[in-house]
C-alpha cells in the first residue's frame, strides 16, 4: 500500500469512526421526528424574504416587526429568524432567554434551517448562566451535526478541547476540528493547528503534523478568501499573526485581516485593531482603531465590547474611565468571560461601582464555568479575601467575648 493510500485509508477510518460516535450520541437526545417538515405558504414566504432583505441592509427594526408578526403558531422558520435578532440584539433588546425559548420551539419540527437553529441554540445555551447550560449546549451541537450542519463540528471540537459541557478529550477535539475543516469551516483550521503545534497535558506537541495541516489547508483558505469568504481571510491573517508554523508577518496579517474586515467580519475588525495597538501604531491611527472596535462591537462581537471597556478603564486615547462599567455590563450580556472578570475585579476593589464581594464572586464563578483563566484567578483571589474577612470577624468576636 502506497503512503498516499495509507493516508486516505486512515482519514476514512477516522471520519467513519467519528460519524459513528456522533450519530450514537445524537440519537440519545431525541426520539425520531413524527411531524412533517414545515413549508411556509406563499404569503409567509414573501414576508420572510422581506425580513431577510431588511436584515441584510441592517434595517433590523423593520425586520423585527415582520418576524414578530410571523413567529406564531407553527411558523418555525420565523421563530428561528426572530430568535437570531434577540440573540444579537438587532432591532430588539438583546435577550438570551427569549432567543432560547424561540429556538426551542423552532427545533421541535423539521424545517429548512433546523440544523442551524440547533447550532444557534447550542451557542445561546453556552452563553447563558447555569451550571448545566454548557452540557445542554454540547447536546445541541451534537444534534446539529446529526441534522447535517457540519459547522457544529467546530463547536464540538471546542467543547472537547476545553472540557466545556463534556469531559476534556483532545483526541476527539482534533477529530471534530479536522472534520469541520474538511467541510470548509475555515475557523476550524487554526485551533486544529494550535492543538497539534502546542500539544497538551495528554498529548505531546506534533509540529510536523501541524505543518502538514497548514500545507493542506492554506491554499484552500486563500482561494476561499479571494472569493469573498470573510472567515477564510480572517483565518489566513491569524495564521500569519500567531507564528506557530509560519514566521510572524504583521504586514501579511494586516493585509488579510483588512480584507476580512472589509467583507464585514466583526472578529477581523477586532483583531486588526488589536494588532495596530500592539504594533505601537495607535497614535497615528487612533480613529481607525476606535472605528474598527466600535463597528465590531456594534455587530455584537463580545471580545470587542470587552476591549473597549478595557481601553476606557486604562484611559487609552483619552477615553473616560468610568464608562468602562457600561461596556463590561454589555460584554457580560453578550456572554464574554473577559468582561465578567473585569467587572468582578471592580466590585472587589469598589472602583467605579460599590464594593460587593458577592457580586464579584458571582461574576468570577460565571467566567470560570466558561474555562476563562482570568476569572479563575479572580475567584481564587476572592476566596482568599473571604477567608481573610472571616478570620478578622472571628478574631473580633473572640476579643469582644474576652
Amino acid at each position: 500500500m502506497t503512503d498516499e493510500k495509507k493516508t486516505q485509508f486512515v482519514s476514512f477510518a477516522i471520519l467513519a469512526s467519528l460519524s459513528t460516535v456522533i450519530v450514537a450520541s445524537a440519537l440519545s437526545l431525541h426520539k425520531p421526528d413524527m411531524q412533517s417538515a414545515y413549508v411556509p405558504d406563499p404569503v409567509t414566504k414573501k414576508e420572510l424574504l422581506m425580513a431577510r432583505g431588511f436584515v441584510k441592509n441592517k434595517d433590523w427594526q423593520k425586520a423585527a416587526e415582520i418576524l414578530e408578526k410571523n413567529a406564531v403558531g407553527a411558523n418555525v422558520q420565523a421563530k428561528y429568524e426572530y430568535a437570531m435578532l434577540y440573540a444579537k440584539g438587532w432591532g430588539v433588546p438583546r435577550d438570551l432567554e427569549k432567543a432560547r425559548n424561540l429556538l426551542l420551539q423552532a427545533v421541535q419540527r423539521p424545517f429548512e434551517d433546523r440544523a442551524k437553529a440547533a447550532f444557534e441554540l447550542g451557542r445561546v445555551y453556552r452563553m447563558s448562566k447555569g451550571d448545566d447550560c454548557a452540557r445542554i449546549a454540547f447536546e445541541w451541537f451534537t444534534k446539529s451535526v446529526q441534522w447535517g450542519y457540519m459547522k457544529a463540528h467546530n463547536e464540538l471540537g471546542k467543547s472537547y478541547s476545553r472540557g466545556i459541557g463534556v469531559k476534556q478529550n483532545i483526541e476527539l477535539a482534533l477529530k471534530h476540528y479536522r472534520y469541520a475543516a474538511v467541510h470548509n469551516s475555515s475557523s476550524a483550521v487554526i485551533p486544529l493547528i494550535e492543538l497539534l503545534a502546542k500539544g497538551s497535558a495528554s498529548m505531546p506537541a506534533n509540529p510536523e503534523k501541524a505543518a502538514a495541516i497548514l500545507t493542506e489547508f492554506m491554499p484552500k483558505l486563500e482561494m476561499a478568501a479571494k472569493a469573498g469568504d470573510a472567515q477564510a481571510a480572517r483565518s489566513v491573517g491569524r495564521l500569519h499573526l500567531n507564528g506557530l508554523i509560519l514566521e510572524p508577518n504583521n504586514e501579511e496579517a494586516i493585509r488579510w485581516l483588512s480584507m476580512a474586515a472589509g467583507l464585514g467580519d466583526a472578529i477581523a475588525m477586532h483583531d486588526m485593531a488589536m494588532l495596530l495597538v500592539e504594533t505601537k501604531k495607535e497614535q497615528a491611527i487612533k480613529e481607525d482603531i476606535l472605528e474598527l472596535l466600535n463597528e465590531s462591537a456594534r455587530r455584537n462581537y463580545a471580545a470587542a465590547i470587552t476591549t473597549l471597556g478595557r481601553l476606557h478603564l486604562k484611559r487609552k486615547f483619552g477615553l473616560p474611565e468610568r464608562k468602562s462599567v457600561e461596556f463590561f455590563n454589555k460584554g457580560i450580556a453578550a456572554g464574554h468571560p473577559g468582561s465578567m472578570e473585569e467587572l468582578g475585579r471592580l466590585y472587589l476593589k469598589g472602583k467605579h461601582v460599590q464594593y460587593n464581594l458577592v457580586k464579584a464572586r458571582e461574576l468570577a464563578e460565571q467566567g470560570t464555568l466558561l474555562k476563562h483563566t482570568g476569572s479563575k484567578k479572580l475567584l481564587d483571589e476572592i476566596k482568599k479575601a473571604e477567608a481573610k474577612k472571616n478570620l478578622e470577624a472571628s478574631v473580633s468576636i473572640t476579643e469582644r467575648e474576652g
